[in-house]
């Protein structure tokens, strides 16, 4: 599939192919940044609403995000590294 996808990327249009390539990478950028901004929003209407900033960051940052974190840095860094090692 990847053989293919490469074939007919370099067959068109350099644009096309720089579009393809920017696929994931957008896609990735657009979720995390979305899920940013309803952490930084929900941290935000806790703070202005009165609840203390100590409580607020150990009730809003969970083992959940930190998961979320690891699984991003780990797919954009380390498993693409690993692939390219194996090849």
């Amino acid at each position: 599939a990847f053989k293919e996808q490469s074939a007919t990327a370099t067959a068109s249009y350099p644009w096309v192919a720089a579009l393809s390539a920017l696929v994931r990478p957008g896609v990735t950028y657009v979720l995390f940044g979305l899920y940013v901004a309803f952490k930084a929003t929900m941290i935000w209407y806790a703070l202005a609403n009165g609840a203390p900033w100590k409580e607020v960051i150990t009730t809003h940052w969970t083992a959940d995000d930190l998961a979320m974190l690891n699984m991003v840095l780990t797919f954009w860094f380390v498993g693409r590294a690993i692939e390219k090692y194996k090849q």
